[in-house]
């Protein structure tokens, strides 16, 4: 079987999204995420506790006023551990979500904001990922360089895929 190839410009990354409410203020969004492309795709991670976490996820809700806010998770350290997935290959995963999640937004200057916001709504999983072997090569040698110089550079080319919009029910009591 041999898999079908996005269209030129569309990720080769596909998000396939779930919901379940575990309690009045816990969400698990279950994901699967499937290699639509013909290389390998890297995705940064880290084993916590025994379990997967992809490091450059992050749930994304809409706004009231139609931005996107970004929920995170934050994770302090760049990883240098990927996932491989091989084309035509899937990768289930879940979050826990705690609903209302708190979030630091930017408030005047440079100040921050913590608020917290209900996930009942409009959201949306992003993911940043990596193609190639050479692609993922170059993202660790970036790292390295910073590291080594403490300094920032430019980071290396990275693809990012979206899920669907997806709707978080309210919570009951």
């Amino acid at each position: 079987m041999t898999a079908q190839m996005p269209s030129p410009g569309e990720p080769v990354l596909d998000i396939t999204v779930s919901v379940i409410r575990q309690s009045h203020d816990l969400v698990q969004i279950n994901y699967v995420l499937k290699n639509k492309g013909n290389v390998d795709l890297y995705l940064p991670c880290v084993k916590i506790a025994g379990a997967l976490e992809i490091t450059t996820y992050s749930l994304l809700h809409r706004s009231v006023d139609g931005s996107w806010i970004d929920l995170g998770p934050r994770y302090d350290v760049a990883s240098r551990n990927a996932q491989i997935l091989q084309p035509g290959k899937s990768l289930s995963l879940a979050e826990l979500v705690s609903d209302p999640s708190e979030v630091a937004l930017k408030g005047t200057g440079k100040s921050l904001v913590k608020q917290s916001i209900a996930l009942q709504g409009r959201n949306k999983i992003r993911v940043v990922y990596y193609s190639g072997e050479g692609g993922w090569k170059q993202r660790l040698a970036v790292m390295k360089e910073q590291q080594e110089n403490q300094r920032t550079l430019k980071p290396a080319p990275s693809e990012v895929a979206y899920s669907e919009e997806f709707e978080i029910p309210p919570a009951t009591k």
